[in-house]
């Protein structure tokens, strides 16, 4: 791997630790995707530091989109609500771990 993609991934997982911390701190996860997005992540970055953060699947993340547009999250509820379900079992097959 080149030197500036270790930088671009030690970015990455600069902002999971602090999308993990923003969480837990109970912010929305529809408020933190756009505000990342509004930075300049794209889709796969965005994916990518929401994994890292939660330890929820790629899969289930990609499903988020369907209330994404071009500008973000489109309906912050159902995003937030869909988001919460996705963290959660995401924990709870962690601790069965």
């Amino acid at each position: 791997m080149s030197r500036e993609q270790d930088n671009h991934f030690d970015v990455l997982d600069s902002e999971a630790e602090a999308v993990r911390s923003r969480l837990a701190g109970g912010q929305r996860p529809s408020v933190i995707a756009n505000e990342l997005h509004a930075r300049g992540l794209g889709n796969i970055s965005l994916i990518y530091v929401f994994r890292k953060a939660t330890g929820a699947g790629i899969g289930e993340l990609k499903g988020l989109g369907r209330w994404w547009g071009e500008a973000g999250v489109t309906d912050a509820d159902a995003f937030d609500a869909e988001a919460g379900r996705i963290f959660s079992e995401a924990r709870r097959h962690e601790q069965r771990r």
